[in-house]
């Protein structure tokens, strides 16, 4: 999962204060501050051989911080075939595996251990990495997205299917990350190295799950992805969209769907809040409390470029964030708006602009395609 995916959450269950167990027994204290909580990130696969696990201490719900990195602290990822590896702390918080010959494999277990500088110990639970399931195709149909009971908009809904080759594959959790080609309204250099052409990118920001378990045949099709309606220019040149898939435990399913209901939840005091939102990880020497998970998946990835051609949909020429707007004269600032028109008035003027990044696209978004296009 992406790390701002995992800021994002880690604070809803930080907000509930309900997460905390030991390698002996579980164990709910009485929290009385949530700040320093050690919160685990990381993920094994069977073809990343610089794997990482990044470590932060939590900071109370209040602040306006995310997570504190936590350095300084000593990774070990064991594999039940007797090997090991110590990761190296390249960056605050972030540990890589930097040694290839240590990679995961289908059907071996795999668990970390972790000792923090002021001397806890914390271990993951052993996982099976499963085998692997293959995108056999990605797509985009046009619907219609709800805006509200009176309101539609036409829409180009993406999705993909897959398959398990030995069908013995249960669980799936899945994130995409897309860019597109955007180009300036007019072409105006508004900087010393103007761009006309740039590439914004995004990535899921939400948990993917999906339980396969009571399927006899362990192909699946119509799985989620993304959304683009026809006031956005996201299809107007080429858009490219990469999908990242992952089988996960049943214990990794339920942690993530534990997290995607809390995420869902309007917060109210009769919201149900799921009984078991622990991770897989522990302390070993005390009664810490500790977030996150240690996730042992395989992997595959698959991607595919559309353009409006591809979908009979009027799209929109000009970007949302293009549209003229008014403000103040007094808040002009000529590196942000370029002015469309002015209305003077006897002690004032309206200033009708457009952002500065719609003629200059450097200014935004960068020139280059991102690495994940390329690869």
């Amino acid at each position: 999962m992406h790390l701002n995916t995992i800021i994002k959450l880690i604070k809803i269950i930080l907000v509930l204060l309900i997460l905390a167990n030991s390698c002996t027994e579980k164990y709910f204290p009485n929290i009385d501050s949530t700040a320093g909580i050690l919160v685990v990130d990381g993920r094994i696969t069977n073809n990343q051989t610089q794997f990482e696990v990044n470590l932060f201490r939590s900071v109370e719900i209040n602040s306006h911080d995310s997570l504190l990195f936590e350095t300084g602290a000593q990774i070990i990822t064991h594999c039940d075939d007797g090997t090991s590896v110590l990761l190296s702390e390249i960056s605050p918080g972030k540990y890589i595996n930097s040694n290839p010959s240590f990679k995961g494999e289908v059907n071996k277990s795999y668990w970390i251990e972790i000792t923090t500088k002021n001397g806890s110990v914390f271990e993951s639970n052993p996982e099976v990495m499963h085998s692997p399931i293959s995108i056999s195709k990605i797509y985009g149909e046009i619907d219609k997205i709800i805006i509200d009971k009176d309101e539609s908009k036409n829409a180009v809904k993406f999705y993909f299917d897959i398959e398990n080759p030995l069908n013995d594959t249960n669980f799936l959790l899945w994130e995409y990350q897309a860019s597109w080609e955007w180009h300036t309204i007019v072409n105006i250099p508004k900087s010393e190295n103007p761009a006309y052409t740039c590439y914004p990118k995004e990535r899921s920001n939400k948990v993917f799950i999906y339980d396969a378990s009571n399927l006899e045949v362990k192909s699946v099709s119509h799985l989620d992805l993304t959304s683009i309606a026809e006031d956005e220019v996201k299809l107007n040149y080429e858009y490219y969209l990469q999908i990242q898939a992952y089988t996960i435990s049943k214990e990794c399913y339920k942690f993530w769907s534990n997290i995607d209901k809390m995420s869902q939840s309007n917060g109210s005091l009769f919201d149900v809040i799921p009984s078991n939102v622990e991770g897989n990880i522990q302390c070993c020497n005390g009664n810490e409390p500790v977030l996150g998970y240690f996730q042992v998946s395989s992997h595959t990835k698959n991607a595919n470029s559309f353009t409006s051609d591809n979908f009979n949909i009027e799209f929109a020429p000009e970007p949302i964030d293009c549209r003229t707007y008014i403000i103040d004269s007094k808040l002009y600032n000529p590196q942000k708006h370029h002015i469309i028109e002015i209305k003077s008035y006897p002690q004032s003027a309206d200033y009708y602009v457009k952002s500065t990044h719609c003629y200059d696209c450097s200014l935004k978004y960068s020139r280059t395609k991102p690495s994940f296009w390329i690869d």
